[in-house]
C-alpha cells in the first residue's frame, strides 16, 4: 500500500496565494457590476423574481467564486491565509445578497 501525504496546512502567505486574492478581487467587482443592474423592486416580490431570477443566480456563483478559488490554492499549496480570507468574503457576500434582503 502506497501512502501519499501533501504535508501539514500552514498558517503562510506565498506568490500563488497573492494572485488567489487577485483573481478573488476580480470575482468580487465583477459582482459589483452585476449587483448595480438589479433594479429596485417595484410591484410584488413574485413579480420582481421572475423577472431577475437569472441575473440574482449569476450574482451568487460569482460570489462563490473567490471561495472555489481560495479552496483551489489551500491544496495547491496548503497555505490557510488566502483560502480563509476568500471563503470569509464570499460567506460574507452571500449572506448580504439573501432573498429576503434582494427583494425586499
Amino acid at each position: 500500500m502506497v501512502t501519499r501525504t501533501t504535508g501539514p496546512v500552514v498558517f503562510a502567505f506565498g506568490a500563488l496565494d497573492a494572485v488567489a486574492l487577485v483573481m478573488g478581487a476580480s470575482g468580487l467587482m465583477i459582482t459589483a457590476l452585476v449587483r448595480q443592474r438589479l433594479p429596485a423592486p417595484s410591484g410584488t416580490p413574485e413579480q420582481w423574481w421572475e423577472v431577475n431570477l437569472g441575473r440574482v443566480i449569476l450574482l451568487w456563483v460569482f460570489y462563490e467564486v473567490p471561495a472555489v478559488i481560495g479552496a483551489i490554492t489551500l491544496m495547491a499549496t496548503r497555505h490557510l491565509i488566502a483560502f480563509l480570507v476568500l471563503g470569509t468574503v464570499a460567506l460574507a457576500g452571500l449572506v448580504m445578497s439573501r432573498p429576503g434582503r434582494l427583494a425586499a
